[in-house]
């Protein structure tokens, strides 16, 4: 707990004088603050896992009296009355020009405390704030502002490593492979045993053992059960000949040997595929959701958590100074709580913001050096505007006028397979994935038509306003052109996706996320091979792209008749198409392959050499001029260099001079980059804008 107090007073006194006339009197120019602000500061852990911080100031004015201009002291009278003034306003603690205030509340749930949960770790987090600011002092009383705002945060985090460790088999797959153990290889004993066998002196007896080995131990006993003397000879792995000293009846050989095991085919291919998916070693997320409301023109004063006592209750409410968002506080304001001033001359906009920030990451291992990390990304943005004002008599409308809406928009996105179109002089007007998306469109039209038709009783695709069939693929309300059909066919096109199955809304879902990634692979460097000429050889892949919205606005012709509840418009454009609830200018797919293929080895002798092969392009869809502009660049980067092992090197300072050792790499890359701009019309051919190809 916390609490700190500030007092400032500024006066500034300037008198001029008139040099020419030494009778006359200017009055002097005063400049006077007096500020009391008050900080306040208060943390609590309610538990372990519950954390709360709350930090609050108070900005406030000591106003003087207005018929007090200069303070003199000496002015005994009126210096009096100034003080008495002065200290009835301290005594009231001033008047509060600006509150703010500040809420964090964090909550780490406890699932590592819970054996089968203990792989996850989980925060919530919500921070709250509330400003009040006090209206200038005027005659026209437009009244003072309050505002407020929240954020939510969530974080998680799954170790998936913890988890595989629960399962014994599962472990024993993990843990990493001795060398040694590796090349020892499984073995198992092996027998032949024959007996009644006659031998005589000097003559070699063949025995076909069959035991697949030359790693064998023989031995002959008599009918006593004596080992036999002579002399063993392996002829091969399934044979041997055996000569006596003497001749022998009733004779025993035993040979025993060691072969080795081969694995089982089924269980190698089991366990690799079974270790290759417990390569996804961690997978973290973290969504972040931010609202604010401003209110305009908001009378009441300010006293405890800034809020005062209103007519039985404490305006703006307690939901209102924690930062929770109410769509309908300036309509309660007005109508139901006479907080909203009735001057006309207030016309600030009733505000409300929206942001969402969604961002994934997992790490996976499918075999060692192998290391891919997924991506993924989603953010949000809304902001509203409205107007709530009074009319001339002192009443309020039932609703807000002048509504606006506009915001922006961005998700991970994957148009992998559109992009190694050729661009070249005799292939750029040659686009598959452009003839997709112009034959998407019609895909769009009538799945959005056939959605109305089973809405709206009455509706006919086939026919326009005036009852006219339709042709060349176009319905009621949706032609190729329309925004609505436009953009998920643009998506379907260049995502790859299935045009029957894509969502028709213009903002995408959280279903549309694709992921993004990078590659790297160490692996090669511990080929024996590989080592012999070799110290390092690292080869790196990145893809990233992203879907975007730069700006959105809400259309203001766009209205729907409730009573149908079909949630459907029945404004048209100057086209006769259907109005969407947002106007878009564009949408952009922007695609990085940083790098496509990177390869640095580090040889044997110190030299260096890398090659990289950077791709990416920019998509935009216009859909005020109908094209889309493609822009391409193709990077390509060779270099070489030299690595110097501890050099030598002096460095003087004001002690002497001091002597350091460290590695001096020298490189030097050649590169070339291609840059092409191609212009794709729905209603025309392609054009090639520009394009260069500059070398260093």
């Amino acid at each position: 707990m916390g609490f700190r107090t500030e007092l400032t007073r500024n006066y500034r006194e300037i008198t001029l004088r008139n040099i020419n006339s030494f009778g006359s009197t200017i009055t002097p120019t005063v400049s006077k603050d007096f500020l009391w602000n008050r900080n306040y500061e208060l943390s609590y852990d309610l538990t372990r896992s519950i954390k709360i911080d709350f930090t609050a100031s108070n900005l406030a004015r000591i106003d003087e009296p207005e018929d007090i201009e200069v303070v003199n002291r000496y002015m005994k009278s009126e210096y009096e009355k100034w003080k008495d003034a002065v200290w009835k306003e301290i005594t009231r603690f001033g008047r509060t020009t600006q509150y703010f205030h500040d809420i964090n509340l964090t909550y780490t749930l406890p699932l590592n405390k819970i054996p089968l949960l203990d792989w996850t770790s989980s925060s919530i987090r919500y921070t709250g704030s509330y400003t009040w600011d006090a209206a200038p002092i005027n005659e026209y009383n437009i009244g003072n502002s309050i505002k407020n705002s929240n954020t939510l945060q969530l974080n998680g985090q799954f170790t998936l490593t913890t988890l595989y460790n629960k399962v014994a088999y599962f472990k024993r797959l993990l843990q990493p492979v001795n060398v040694k153990n590796q090349q020892k290889k499984k073995t198992k004993k092996v027998m032949y045993d024959r007996s009644n066998m006659v031998l005589r002196a000097g003559e070699p007896r063949v025995i076909f053992h069959k035991l697949s080995t030359e790693e064998v131990v023989v031995k002959f006993f008599d009918g006593e059960n004596k080992e036999i003397k002579g002399k063993n000879e392996i002829v091969n792995e399934n044979k041997i000949s055996f000569t006596p000293d003497s001749s022998y009846n009733n004779v025993r050989v035993l040979i025993e040997g060691t072969v080795e095991v081969s694995p089982n085919p089924i269980i190698i291919f089991f366990e690799h595929t079974t270790r290759a998916l417990l390569g996804l070693k961690n997978v973290s997320f973290s969504y972040s959701r931010t609202q604010g409301t401003l209110l305009p023109g908001y009378t009441p004063k300010t006293s405890i958590l800034g809020m005062i006592k209103e007519e039985g209750m404490f305006a703006p409410g307690l939901p209102f100074i924690l930062g929770f968002q109410d769509k309908d506080i300036a309509r309660k304001a007005a109508t139901e709580y006479g907080w909203i001033t009735t001057s006309t001359y207030q016309n600030n906009p009733f505000l409300l913001t929206h942001n969402e920030t969604f961002n994934g990451r997992a790490n996976f291992e499918p075999i060692p050096g192998l290391k891919i990390e997924l991506t993924a990304l989603r953010t949000y943005t809304r902001n509203e505007s409205s107007y709530y004002i009074a009319e001339a008599d002192g009443t309020f409308p039932d609703s807000t006028r002048g509504y606006m809406r506009n915001g922006n928009f961005s998700m991970s996105f994957i148009a992998f397979g559109s992009a190694f179109e050729k661009f070249t002089r005799e292939s750029y007007e040659n686009s598959p994935a452009f003839e997709k998306f112009k034959s998407y469109r019609y895909k769009i039209i009538d799945r959005l038509a056939g959605n109305r038709d089973n809405a709206i009783p009455g509706y006919d695709p086939d026919t326009d306003v005036d009852g006219n069939p339709l042709v060349n693929g176009t319905k009621n309300g949706y032609n190729e052109y329309s925004q609505q059909v436009l953009i998920p066919a643009f998506m379907a096109a260049y995502g790859g996706s299935d045009p029957d199955n894509i969502k028709l809304s213009n903002i995408p879902s959280y279903l549309n996320i694709r992921p993004n990634w990078r590659i790297t692979f160490d692996g090669l460097s511990k080929i024996e091979f590989v080592k012999k000429y070799t110290r390092n050889v690292n080869i790196n892949h990145s893809y990233r792209a992203t879907y975007n919205i730069g700006n959105y606005l809400s259309n203001p012709d766009f209205y729907i008749d409730y009573d149908l509840e079909s949630g459907l418009s029945f404004m048209r454009d100057l086209q006769n198409n259907f109005l969407g609830p947002v106007e878009i200018n564009s949408v952009s797919i922007n695609e990085q392959f940083g790098p496509l293929l990177n390869v640095d080895i580090t040889w044997k002798n110190s030299l260096l050499t890398r090659f990289e092969y950077r791709k990416s392009r920019n998509i935009v869809l216009s859909l005020s001029s109908y094209q889309i502009t493609e822009t391409s660049n193709n990077d390509i980067v060779i270099g070489s260099g030299y690595k110097f092992k501890d050099v030598q090197f002096i460095v003087k300072s004001g002690d002497g001079q001091r002597s350091f050792k460290s590695d001096l790499n020298l490189t030097a890359d050649v590169s070339i980059r291609d840059n092409k701009v191609i212009v794709r019309k729905l209603d025309g051919d392609p054009q090639a804008a520009q394009g260069k190809m500059p070398y260093p």
